[in-house]
């Protein structure tokens, strides 16, 4: 039997713009996506979440993204889908002075042209699209939240 984790509820608030990320629009849909967090959140904590509620918000500034853990804000960013972003890692070689740094949540990342992708990864980085971004960002608050 797996453990419920202890928080009781996710929310995840997409500004309108961001409608094609939940919707199917475009190259990218973050419902597809969704199974891979509950797996990796099971597989590396032996947790099973809780249902993630998905809401576009129109007073939510239109290309911006919210989570919130137990009603409690843990993220705020904004992105943009037809974009990709390099992320951070421990193998990253390059100068992270260009990189934008969120300062209320620590993401950092590069918003990128698709055809620096190969050029990024090259250095180290994680290159992900908008939705990937969101999940990398779930799965990381999700997991500050079990330590």
């Amino acid at each position: 039997m797996k453990n419920i984790m202890k928080i009781n509820s996710i929310k995840i608030v997409l500004g309108s713009s961001l409608d094609e990320m939940i919707n199917g629009k475009g190259d990218a849909n973050f419902k597809d996506w969704l199974p891979n967090i509950y797996y990796q959140i099971m597989h590396e904590f032996k947790y099973k979440i809780p249902d993630i509620n998905l809401l576009i918000d129109n007073s939510n500034q239109y290309n911006q993204y919210k989570i919130y853990l137990d009603n409690s804000l843990v993220s705020s960013f904004t992105v943009d889908p037809k974009c990709l972003y390099a992320l951070k890692t421990d193998r990253t070689v390059i100068d992270f002075d260009c990189f934008e740094l969120e300062p209320a949540f620590g993401i950092q990342c590069k918003k990128i042209f698709k055809s620096e992708g190969n050029m990024y990864l090259s250095k180290g980085c994680n290159v992900v699209n908008a939705y990937q971004l969101l999940s990398t960002d779930l799965t990381q608050k999700i997991r500050k939240q079990l330590e």
